[in-house]
């Protein structure tokens, strides 16, 4: 069975290897019949940067969470078996989340996507 969208909110920044998060989108993709929407610590949003220059004032979340950059979740969408498409921001500049829309790869038209 699968499902017309697949949403994953505020979880793919806690897998902290490549490789678990690569599965982790395969199966996303693979139950979706076509999109996929996601949530993920953008590295060069401006709180990641704060953050890196150690400029925030108190920890607020722990050190475990993982920021990647767009170019580096566009290549784990693609060996995962999908295109991403596009992202949009929560709170530009305030927020490191960011969400991406991805396609199936086997989709290659909107046409062939559920409406």
């Amino acid at each position: 069975r699968r499902f017309e969208l697949v949403v994953a909110c505020r979880l793919l920044h806690h897998v902290a290897e490549d490789a678990q998060l690569e599965r982790l989108l395969a199966e996303f993709l693979r139950v979706s019949a076509c999109w996929l929407v996601a949530s993920f610590w953008d590295a060069g949003s401006f709180a990641a940067w704060r953050a890196k220059l150690r400029l925030r004032g108190r920890r607020t979340h722990p050190e475990t969470r993982v920021a990647r950059s767009r170019k580096q979740l566009s290549a784990l969408v693609a060996r995962a078996g999908g295109a991403l498409l596009s992202f949009h921001h929560s709170f530009r500049f305030v927020s490191q989340q960011t969400f991406f829309l991805a396609r199936r790869r086997a989709a290659t038209s909107a046409r062939e996507c559920p409406s």
